[in-house]
């Protein structure tokens, strides 16, 4: 799992996406602490 600040998600979303691109689920932080949580989409999610 990957860590992102909001700082730099603001700053540069790409960040966020080429982990997400990947298959990694990716924290979202400001200050360091844990606001949220982002997880990739894949086939098995629509399938549903």
């Amino acid at each position: 799992m990957q860590t992102v600040s909001i700082r730099d998600l603001k700053n540069n979303p790409s960040s966020m996406t080429k982990y997400l691109d990947n298959g990694s689920s990716v924290f979202v932080t400001r200050h360091g602490k844990p606001i949220g949580i982002t997880l990739p989409l894949n086939d098995d999610i629509f399938s549903l």
